[in-house]
């Protein structure tokens, strides 16, 4: 299991929905099945909304499998010490996400093998 958080630019929780049915299919094809935990205004900037989503897999996830589906989210990720969690840069002028209105993205796994 993991968990994204997706920090999206927009003005309505609708068009927040949206995007996330747009952007969680891309890891249907790893055997996966997703469910929106919360979605509200994100506290620190007026325009941006937090969504956490809890992701489950079919099977374990490897450190390779992991890359593979942030790389389906953004192209740069910087991962912690442990290999927990890996967040997205957005002060890197390189960083493509795969919707034009995610701002940050935050991953955390549970049983990363």
């Amino acid at each position: 299991m993991l968990q994204i958080s997706l920090f999206i630019e927009s003005d309505s929780e609708q068009e927040v929905s949206e995007i996330i049915n747009e952007v969680l299919p891309k890891l249907a094809e790893l055997g996966s099945t997703y469910q929106v935990s919360s979605c509200e205004k994100y506290w620190k900037i007026e325009t941006w909304y937090k969504a956490v989503i809890d992701v489950n897999t079919f099977n374990p996830i490897t450190l390779d499998i992991a890359n593979y589906m942030l790389k389906r989210l953004c192209n740069v990720w910087i991962w912690d010490n442990n290999k927990s969690s890996a967040h997205t840069n957005d002060r890197n002028d390189e960083v493509m996400y795969v919707h034009p209105k995610i701002r940050f993205i935050n991953c955390w796994f549970e049983d990363l093998e």
